[in-house]
């Protein structure tokens, strides 16, 4: 008969195989995507394993290590890489895994609660691709003439209402639950002489700030023109954001038909604005920039 000391030995081999085997299938993924890639191609492993570290208690963090350990430099193994190379890889893996959970544990002590790896599942997709001649925010320039697709302002205007507690609009709803990516659009508007373009994710006010910062120009904008969903007031369209709309300049002697783009796409067309010399962005009956917010900083 088994002893507790045995037991639990066989159980902490059996774990550490299972988590072995689990690790080595998602490195083995991760490396078939891209072999070059080295440790930046098993971090899909190492958040599961971060995500195993949170919901289980620290006395059986040993077998899930070492199983990890085991998977990781196998699997690197597997596909190439030398012996150093294959544990310095894992090794790093790990650490980072285990920083990161002892980090949370420290900072959030209800994330010792959790019970299951889904409570604390985070996915990151990214896409990559190319083009022949994008349209960038950086080609404005002044006495361009700004536009902007389709209406603003049902994103915030739902996520208002539901933050109070109360039942959006069924168009405002639509525009905060399934926002659509103007990709087509953005390719018309490029064919027919587009000079910049930016989607509106952080708000009108927000994005039209990038463009004039890219294009090295001032941008002023007419709020009686903006084009709003019904019920909404043109100040929540100048900060509304996840609207993906488009903000496109065009040069003034190119005039996009407004009709057509409407019977293709749906949507409204609108002149809001211009593109100046100078600097920030002025809303028009304003005589200083707009104080707006930045909107999200992908290096702050």
């Amino acid at each position: 008969m088994l002893t507790v000391s045995r037991l639990s030995l066989v159980t902490e081999i059996v774990v550490a195989l299972g988590v072995a085997a689990g690790y080595f299938g998602l490195c083995g993924l991760g490396l078939s995507l891209d072999v070059t890639a080295g440790v930046s191609s098993v971090w899909p492993a190492s958040g599961l394993l971060t995500g195993l570290l949170l919901v289980v208690p620290r006395d059986r963090w040993r077998a899930i290590v070492c199983g990890a350990l085991l998977g990781g430099v196998a699997a690197n193994l597997a596909f190439g890489f030398s012996a150093i190379v294959s544990v310095g890889y894992t090794l790093i893996n790990l650490f980072e895994s285990c920083a990161a959970a002892l980090l949370v544990r420290r900072i959030t002590p209800d994330a010792i609660r959790l019970r299951h790896p889904a409570d604390v599942l985070s996915l990151t997709i990214t896409v990559l691709g190319s083009a022949v001649s994008p349209l960038t925010r950086a080609g404005a320039r002044a006495g361009d003439v700004l536009y902007v697709t389709g209406l603003l302002g049902g994103s915030a205007t739902a996520l208002q209402a539901l933050l109070s507690g109360a039942s959006p609009r069924a168009e405002h709803r639509e525009r905060f639950a399934s926002p659509r990516p103007r990709l087509d659009e953005a390719r018309w508007l490029a064919e027919r002489g587009a000079s910049a373009a930016i989607d509106i994710s952080d708000g009108l006010l927000a994005d039209a700030g990038h463009l004039a910062a890219a294009s090295g120009v001032a941008i002023e904008l007419d709020p009686a023109r903006y084009p709003c969903v019904s019920g909404v007031s043109a100040a929540v369209a100048s900060w509304s954001g996840e609207e993906y709309e488009l903000l496109v300049a065009f040069p003034p002697n190119y005039i996009p038909d407004f009709a057509t783009f409407r019977e293709r796409f749906g949507l409204p067309l609108t002149a809001i604005g211009r593109v100046t010399s100078g600097e920030g962005v002025r809303e028009r009956g304003s005589a200083v920039r707009v104080e707006f917010q930045k909107g999200h900083d992908h290096f702050s």
